[in-house]
């Protein structure tokens, strides 16, 4: 009688899950008590971590390898020596995974694995003194064990299933995965003929199947309604028996519990992706001047072309502070109002704004304030006049991401400035409103401070 595990493998989470990836997980210690019913084995973990056992032989060891661990607190060998157990090995496997090995001097009768609220604990079943009776011959190749009858049953929470082997059989593959999918290979049987299956869903599982995978192999499957806290496997006189526990059992504390307080997890920032923290923008507008005198002789609507170079100082999530430099050009024909003369007036604004830009998934709102320097000439048949003079402005707009175009954006603004040229003690307002559209190419250019 003797419990075939080979690859039993499932998540435990020790302790208080923590969000954070730099909190580590450590292996702290390792103790063993011996009962009446037993030999059991503490493992204390800190952090998260998942568990894989399985089995090797010659001489017989029980291996239990924890990932990820980054810290171990324990002796390299552990001298037990009570019932089948000698003594256990800690070492380094790989990177980030420990391997805990039970060095037996035979394979136990039993062996139980339980999460608990600090780890793992490993629970030996005492052997066993029967009588000896002359053993079998081992199967041959042609001769193939059977599996006769499944069997389900409900032990106050425990889920128990009994298979019924006729014959000699091992597990050479067991797997428990996401707490409540089950498989386990059963070899050598005779997978051409599979019993009749049970009655299941009042034991608390959801799904059962049998499958062939070749003349002498079978796969048990199962699906169990709940998460278990426990597996345990037994090799009988009659065949296999599977006890489950579920998570939601809870078992007599024999100490109070800790109370521990759950901290929620910190809300995630959404940062959109940035549209480059360089810009450069060609852009084409209409300019309504506010001086009447400028209406009258060249009306109070024109056109204004130009560009701007943007560059992102500062940057916290998707706020944005950048700093613009802009440059435009307009040209108009007029006609005096007193001799009717054709004139022309142009003039070549240049700026410096200081904006604000919020990033989000489509549009790019923007506001900005600056200073102008606004250079003019006005000529005709009879006098030219030039000059330049000082204004401000406040602008506004968005620019709206063109898809599968990561760094091109169009951009839409509005414009209000105000700048007072004065000639021959005419003063002479250029300011006024501008709105128009425009083309933005992003791109990084250095690095941008975070803040």
């Amino acid at each position: 009688m003797a419990l075939f595990i080979l690859t039993l493998s499932f998540l435990v989470i020790a302790q208080e899950a923590s969000t954070s990836q730099e909190i580590k997980s450590i292996l702290k210690s390792i103790t063993y008590e011996k009962t009446d019913s037993g030999l059991t084995v503490h493992i204390q973990i800190e952090g998260e971590f998942a568990s894989e056992f399985f089995e090797l032989q010659s001489p017989h060891r029980l291996v239990c390898q924890l990932t990820p661990i980054n810290e171990i607190k324990v002796p390299a060998e552990i001298e037990v020596k009570i019932m089948n157990l000698e003594k256990i090995r800690v070492g380094q496997y790989e990177a980030q995974t420990v391997r805990i090995v039970f060095d037996c001097t035979e394979e136990p009768v039993a062996v139980e694995v339980k999460t608990t609220s600090t780890g793992l604990d490993v629970f030996f079943s005492p052997p066993v003194t029967t009588e000896k009776t002359p053993t079998p011959e081992s199967p041959s190749a042609e001769k193939l064990s059977s599996l006769q009858t499944v069997t389900t049953q409900r032990d106050n929470q425990r889920i128990l299933l009994n298979l019924q082997i006729s014959g000699a059989f091992e597990t050479p593959q067991v797997e428990l995965v996401q707490g409540n999918l089950f498989s386990c290979e059963l070899s050598p049987l005779n997978s051409t003929n599979l019993p009749p299956l049970p009655e299941f869903r009042s034991a608390g599982i959801i799904q059962l199947k049998l499958e062939p995978l070749d003349s002498k192999t079978i796969r048990l499957r199962l699906q169990l309604a709940r998460r278990i806290d426990s597996l345990k496997m037994e090799k009988t006189d009659s065949g296999l028996l599977l006890s489950f526990l579920p998570t939601t059992y809870q078992a007599p504390p024999k100490i109070s519990p800790v109370k521990r307080k759950v901290i929620p997890p910190p809300e995630k920032k959404i940062i959109y992706p940035p549209c480059g923290n360089t810009l450069i923008n060609l852009q084409y507008g209409t300019y309504f001047v506010s001086s009447e005198v400028f209406s009258q002789v060249y009306g109070n609507r024109i056109s204004l072309y130009g560009g701007a170079i943007s560059k992102i100082i500062l940057r916290q999530d998707n706020h944005n502070f950048l700093l613009n430099f802009g440059f435009s050009r307009t040209s108009v024909n007029g006609e005096s109002t007193v001799t009717k003369e054709a004139t022309q007036f142009s003039m070549s604004p240049l700026s410096l704004t200081i904006g604000y830009l919020a990033n989000h998934p489509y549009v790019i709102p923007y506001i900005g304030l600056g200073g102008d320097l606004i250079s003019y000439k006005e000529t005709s048949d009879i006098f030219t006049t030039s000059g330049s003079t000082w204004g401000y402005h406040l602008e506004g707009g968005a620019f709206f991401k063109i898809p599968r175009a990561e760094f091109l954006m169009l951009k839409i603004y509005l414009k209000l400035s105000k700048a007072v040229a004065q000639e021959n003690d005419i003063e002479i307002d250029l300011g006024g409103l501008e709105f128009g559209l425009g083309l933005t190419f992003g791109f990084n250019l250095w690095k941008t401070l975070n803040f």
